[in-house]
């Protein structure tokens, strides 16, 4: 049997880091969930289902902005990215 390398175990990252990535992820879902109403407004459908991707997509695009002014607080590289 050959020797096992003398491996050193992984740092963690830091807490800031940790929160910088769950935030991260949650936008990515955000955009994602964008896509079904500004499909639905693409198409001609009833009055009221247009009232409510309306109101979804509007829902989203506040919460994507509240969640970039929070990225760009924890984040100081984020907001050079950003400017």
């Amino acid at each position: 049997m050959g020797a096992a390398p003398a491996l050193e175990p992984d740092v963690p990252l830091p807490q800031s880091r940790r929160d910088i990535w769950e935030l991260k992820v949650a936008r990515r879902a955000l955009v994602k969930d964008k896509t079904w109403p500004k499909n639905r407004l693409q198409t001609p459908t009833l009055a009221s289902t247009l009232k409510q991707a309306n109101a979804r997509l509007t829902l989203i695009l506040r919460k994507l902005i509240e969640l970039a002014n929070t990225l760009i607080k924890t984040d100081r590289e984020w907001a050079r990215k950003a400017a």
